[in-house]
């Protein structure tokens, strides 16, 4: 509302305007009141004149002339700019029409009066009420007019017969002989004494506000001031840093308990400041320690982390395990230290080769512990089995078989975690049993991504399916055991989801099985062995805008050689 932010100048205005609306009611009552009073004066002034016409018409009339009548009513109109005009009782205008001079002669008795061209007729119709009113009670009337913007009084009297009209005319039929109107605009009466009294009030007014203004705005300004400009200066010491800002003085008005309380928080502030900075540098010592501290043991947890990730990538076979007819490579991609994807590669001594490769839900220690307990178990069932074996696998006890039958082992393994682990872990599996001897493969999955089987020289990829439920889920579960011939040169691709998760550079979509199982035909023709593993992997980072993996991702290659 305000430009200027002096709060002295704004209470003077806000209080000039509150006594400028006081003053101003007060203003238009006495204007109104002025009014009233001009009203008044105007009425009478109206009243005294109309009783002059009316005496004049009298004196006029009763000596009968009326040409002197009709001269004089227009005279009177011109001088005055508004009209007088006389009706006889049938509301019709006299002294203007042949009818008027005709019973003028006739009462007077001689041809006096000549007779005029008829002009139109003229009656009282807006007034017909009053105009029977006034001829039956004899009383006068009058009321004020707007007309053009301006206002007009109007009276409306009786024209009563007295004895200079019996004697001079010589008939009483009648008491009224006619009503006589006169119209004045309102302007034409008024004092001009009273006009100039409103003009001197407005000024008046106007120069009372003024000085009045003026006078409040020097009042406030000193007692607001001071206080004011204290608190100002103060306030800016605060904003500077400085607390200790007593404002000092005897202020015995309304600021007195601001300052009072201003003066209070200051004292208070100042003391506490005094202790902020030692509570601050006791504070940030206490951080400091935790910090220490913390880093401490991150670096632990790091070094523990390290660690662990060796232990774990001890149970996990060495990337090339080359026999006679039958080779194994393979490479593992942590996203983290610890991993959840696990594989491994077993020699039985029936001359049958076990594996398998499984991935546990999550990262981290809990994945990666989920991950060691499932490789113990396979490792146990299948010590167990070569431990027992004598050459003939029939003498062997059912209870140490369970590895040669795929899908017992993944009931087996199903078991024990939800036993001990009650469902807060799952795993995908898929583990396989390979003859050396004929390129047999017994296998069984547990919702592990299908295994691609290269056969016929890379012609002809076959999917090997997992169609059991996850490990850990749920007990007492059945999983199903497939076989599959296999022939020289054949590969199988054993690998995790992780793939899945590797994110494209140009579109921003998950690479797909049917991408990676394309690469994987077309790279068959180019390389094989370790060299096609690594092929893999660096198709995998090609596809990916980050060069980075969300997901672990491990692959296993198992290649035929030619039986001897």
């Amino acid at each position: 509302m305000f430009k200027n932010k002096n709060i002295s100048f704004k209470i003077s205005v806000l209080i000039s305007l509150v006594f400028f609306i006081i003053f101003s009611g007060l203003g238009i009552y006495i204007n109104i009141s002025i009014n009233k009073f001009t009203d008044q004066e105007t009425l009478s002034n109206a009243k005294k004149l109309s009783k002059y016409f009316n005496k004049t018409l009298k004196d006029f009339m009763v000596f009968g002339d009326a040409e002197i009548v009709h001269s004089w009513l227009e005279n009177e109109k011109n001088i005055i700019g508004n009209s007088i005009r006389v009706y006889r009782k049938d509301g019709k205008v006299a002294f203007q029409d042949n009818e008027t001079v005709d019973l003028v002669n006739k009462f007077i008795g001689v041809e006096k009066f000549e007779r005029k061209a008829k002009p139109k007729e003229e009656y009282v119709v807006k007034h017909k009420e009053d105009f029977e009113k006034i001829l039956k009670d004899r009383k006068t009337i009058y009321y004020k007019v707007t007309e053009n913007n301006q206002e007009f009084f109007v009276y409306l009297e009786p024209i009563i017969r007295d004895d200079r009209c019996i004697a001079c005319h010589g008939y009483e039929e009648d008491e009224i002989r006619g009503i006589s109107e006169v119209k004045i605009a309102l302007d034409h009466l008024k004092p001009d004494d009273l006009k100039q009294l409103h003009k001197d009030n407005i000024v008046i007014f106007i120069l009372f506000l003024i000085g009045g203004f003026f006078v409040l705005t020097w009042l406030i300004k000193k007692n607001l001031d001071k206080p004011i400009n204290d608190l100002k200066e103060a306030a800016k010491k605060f904003g500077s840093g400085e607390l200790k800002g007593e404002i000092e003085g005897d202020f015995d008005n309304e600021f007195h308990p601001v300052i009072q309380e201003f003066n209070n928080m200051s004292e208070k502030l100042s003391a506490l400041y005094e202790n902020l900075e030692e509570r601050v540098r006791e504070r940030t010592e206490s951080l400091n320690k935790l910090n220490e501290e913390f880093l401490r043991r991150e670096k632990m947890m790091d070094e523990d982390l390290e660690k662990a990730s060796v232990v774990q990538m001890s149970f996990l076979p060495p990337p090339e395990q080359l026999y006679k007819k039958i080779q194994f490579y393979s490479f593992y991609i942590p996203s983290q230290n610890l991993s959840g994807d696990c594989y491994d590669i077993f020699k039985l001594h029936n001359g049958k080769y076990a594996f398998y490769i499984g991935d546990v839900s999550g990262h981290g220690i809990s994945a990666a512990m989920v991950t060691i307990l499932v490789n113990e178990i396979i490792n146990k069932k299948i010590s167990d089995f070569n431990e027992k074996y004598q050459g003939d696998e029939d003498k062997v006890a059912e209870e140490y078989k369970i590895c040669l039958n795929p899908g017992k082992l993944l009931e087996y393994i199903n078991n024990e975690l939800t036993k001990k682990l009650g469902n807060s872990h799952y795993a995908t599996l898929f583990y396989g049993l390979i003859d050396e001897n004929n390129y047999s493969l017994l296998y069984a999955g547990a919702a592990h991504p299908p295994i691609f089987a290269l056969k016929n020289d890379g012609k002809e990829i076959i999917e090997l399916p997992s169609s059991g439920t996850v490990l850990g889920m749920f007990d007492n579960e059945k999983y199903k055991e497939s076989q599959i011939s296999l022939g020289v040169n054949d590969k199988l691709l054993l690998y995790t989801d992780g793939i899945y998760e590797v994110e494209g550079e140009s579109d921003g979509k998950h690479l797909s099985k049917e991408y990676f199982k394309n690469a994987f035909k077309e790279k068959c023709k180019e390389n094989s062995g370790f060299k096609l593993v690594t092929d893999l992997y660096q198709i995998l980072i090609s596809y990916s805008h980050t060069g980075e993996f969300k997901d672990d991702t491990a692959f296993m290659l198992l290649e035929l050689n030619h039986i001897d």
